[in-house]
């Protein structure tokens, strides 16, 4: 089990409450993805599989909600997309903050 985190922050605008999420893991170790919704109690994990890529799509559940805390294993990618609107998904990923301990 990959033992180092990451921690990475989107912030939430006034117009996305929508956002897909790829978690490309490229090592031979299992680990977990965890959302925090900031402004909220609530947290979701996910199994990352070793060498596996996977896709989340992810809705901001309040407008308390300001930003979503992504943390993964050190050794995984993370791209992030804005959801525009129910049927339109961009492809130009959009910049994390990284978090520091």
């Amino acid at each position: 089990m990959m033992s180092k985190n990451k921690q990475l922050k989107y912030n939430w605008t006034e117009d996305i409450w929508a956002i897909h999420i790829e978690v490309r893991n490229d090592t031979d170790e299992k680990g977990t993805l965890v959302l925090d919704y900031a402004g909220s109690d609530y947290e979701e994990k996910y199994p990352i599989g070793p060498s596996s890529s996977m896709r989340y799509n992810v809705c901001r559940h309040s407008a308390e909600n300001t930003h979503l805390l992504i943390t993964v294993p050190e050794g995984c990618e993370v791209l992030l997309f804005e959801n525009l609107d129910r049927a339109f998904y961009t492809t130009s990923p959009t910049k994390l903050e990284v978090v520091e301990d």
